[in-house]
């Protein structure tokens, strides 16, 4: 799932909120001109002009490539990784208990940086909440719409929360969208989430094979209605609390050894199978979040007291693997991806755009312009570039070059001591 919300994109590229969510009126929100033209959800629509679903595709990509050129999400994202267990330099010799030459626990270094929390995926029972809209400004338009008095875990925070459309709502699209919030505040155990009402739009109405303008004057529960009169709300996080081998915070690994006698059935227990793996749970801390550095060992629960222990057995030979499941990723500001970040994945996602979103340069300006390939040479008058933004993995275009300057000026130097 993307971090980045097709609102958070139209407001960076100044596009109409209403006409980008498929929303018009003929004095309200009229659509003007045969260059600002609404934005429909599938691409088989205008085969002429981008869909909001070929956007979705291009912010999702984006993401995709700043994580894997600059080793970290631009904002939260859940994350289960098998990575190898690490061995001692010296492969004479063997760690046979989850400790380093400090007497510490192992630290191994994750895929991610910006670590957030270690645990397994998990959401809370669905509230379904109702909405109420209202116009705060006298236009004629309900913009705003409110959900309060929704009752959370104890203990949720602002980025914790997850609102959903019904699936009733959303017809052939599953899984049921998320919405992002405009503003989130929580007291104790209760909720109030206010939301952009353009945002509601119940993707029923803009999934099918016509290509409807819809009014954003007629408001629930009337039939005919583009929003939605209630969403689903749960606490979506990092759950460290799991016990078993598929919510642990982490799990370790061996293969069987091909060796005879007492070894295999000593630590692994399986007569020497070679498909078969014997498992552990383990328990992890965060050692530098930043660096995406943690410390792990095996770890004992007991379900009578509710608490873990270490496992300091005595081992054959270390683990092969392990899984752990965390989240990482750039922390999200008033619920939101951070505004550094909006911008940098808006732009390089503008530039991966294959077809404009409407017919004419000048409703297309902004795009545009993050479009513009600055390799380019010939009578224009923007001849320079400078030659090392040339060279980077994302591409010449002008938001491909603004993206990468802003993950070179968020990564950090690694070196490695020899000894």
């Amino acid at each position: 799932m993307a971090g980045l919300s097709l609102n958070q994109w139209a407001h960076a590229m100044g596009w109409h909120p209403y006409h980008f969510f498929q929303l018009a009126h003929a004095t309200l929100v009229p659509v003007n001109s045969q260059c600002n033209a609404v934005v429909y959800e599938a691409p088989y629509l205008r085969a002429d002009r981008a869909s909001r679903r070929d956007i979705a595709q291009a912010i999702e990509h984006a993401e995709q490539q700043i994580r894997r050129h600059g080793g970290f999400w631009p904002s939260p994202r859940f994350v289960e990784e098998t990575i190898a267990y690490p061995q001692l330099g010296d492969h004479r010799l063997l760690r046979l208990w989850d400790s380093d030459p400090q007497g510490r626990w192992v630290s191994i270094t994750l895929p991610d940086q910006y670590i957030q929390a270690v645990g397994y995926e998990t959401e809370s029972t669905p509230v379904v909440a109702a909405l109420s809209y209202r116009d705060e400004d006298g236009d004629g338009l309900y913009e705003t719409a409110t959900a309060a008095g929704v009752s959370v875990p104890d203990g949720t925070t602002d980025a914790e929360i997850c609102a959903r459309f019904r699936d009733s709502d959303c017809g052939p699209v599953l899984p049921a969208p998320i919405i992002q919030p405009r503003r989130v505040s929580i007291s104790g155990t209760s909720a109030t989430l206010i939301f952009d009402a353009w945002t509601l739009v119940r993707p029923i109405r803009t999934s099918g094979f016509a290509a409807t303008t819809l009014d954003p004057t007629i408001l629930p529960p009337t039939a005919t209605t583009p929003f939605a009169d209630q969403v689903v709300v749960t606490r979506r996080r990092a759950d460290p609390t799991g016990t078993t081998t598929t919510t642990a915070q982490a799990v370790l690994i061996w293969e069987t050894r091909p060796a005879p006698g007492w070894l295999p059935s000593c630590c692994d227990g399986a007569a020497g199978d070679p498909a078969a793996t014997a498992t552990a749970l383990a328990r992890v801390t965060i050692r530098d979040a930043r660096a995406g550095i943690v410390a792990l060992g095996q770890a004992v629960y007991d379900a009578t007291s509710g608490t873990w222990s270490a496992s300091c057995d005595w081992r054959c030979y270390p683990p092969d693997r392990i899984t752990i499941r965390y989240q990482a990723g750039i922390p999200l500001v008033d619920g939101a991806m951070d505004p550094a970040w909006t911008l940098a994945v808006a732009r390089l996602s503008a530039a991966e755009l294959t077809r404009p979103i409407c017919s004419c340069d000048g409703a297309n300006k902004a795009i545009y312009d993050w479009q513009y390939d600055l390799s380019r040479t010939g009578a224009t008058n923007e001849l320079f570039a400078a030659p090392n933004n040339m060279s980077n993995p994302f591409g010449t275009r002008r938001g491909h070059v603004y993206a990468w300057n802003q993950v070179v000026r968020a990564q950090r130097l690694e070196g490695i001591l020899a000894g």
